[in-house]
């Protein structure tokens, strides 16, 4: 092997070597950071649907967007650091004027649901999707699913027993829903 065909071939490792560090990587979607939130005042919360309800115990009428919206409201507002303004329905661009997030939040379902299979335990719930941007993030923005449960868990039998508990409950899980998406919002 000539010393000429050796240099082309390190010259083109080398070259491989640099394309492979200088390209970039498939763009991930990335978890809301502090800087992202950092000039934000004002933030524009979408709550377009309030979710369907899933459940074997009895509930009347069950709201799953009142109880998650209010706390998320009030958690922001004793903040002194962001103020939102909640619609339930979706922001026109020319809406969003003096806005530094759009925050959409979608109830996909709550009430209560099995926990335990073996022993038929049920236990209070809400899944959502959580979506976020900013003037920092508004091309991709930031997403994510997140489900929370109570603390309260029951056969079928004793929570029919007891429907203020499942009231209290299930009013419960939705409060300290809104209560962390506002944390995400306040501590990114």
């Amino acid at each position: 092997m000539s010393e000429r065909s050796s240099g082309r071939r390190a010259l083109g490792a080398c070259l491989a070597l640099l394309a492979a560090a200088c390209a970039s990587p498939p763009r991930a979607q990335q978890r809301l950071g502090a800087e992202a939130m950092v000039s934000v005042k004002r933030v524009a919360v979408e709550i377009p649907d309030a979710g369907s309800s899933q459940s074997p115990v009895p509930l009347e009428n069950p709201d799953c967007r009142g109880p998650l919206e209010g706390a998320l409201e009030q958690t922001l507002l004793a903040s002194h650091r962001l103020q939102p303004r909640i619609a339930h329905e979706a922001y026109r661009d020319s809406d969003l004027v003096g806005f530094g997030a759009l925050v959409r939040i979608e109830i996909e379902a709550c009430g209560f649901r099995m926990v335990d299979q073996d022993r038929r335990i049920f236990s209070s719930f809400v899944d959502l999707t959580f979506r976020v941007k900013t003037s920092h993030t508004r091309a991709d923005g930031w997403k994510s699913r997140q489900s929370f449960a109570g603390n309260v868990r029951g056969s079928l039998l004793d929570l029919e027993a007891n429907p203020e508990l499942v009231r209290a409950e299930f009013r419960q899980v939705l409060i300290a829903a809104g209560r962390r998406l506002a944390s995400e919002l306040l501590y990114p």
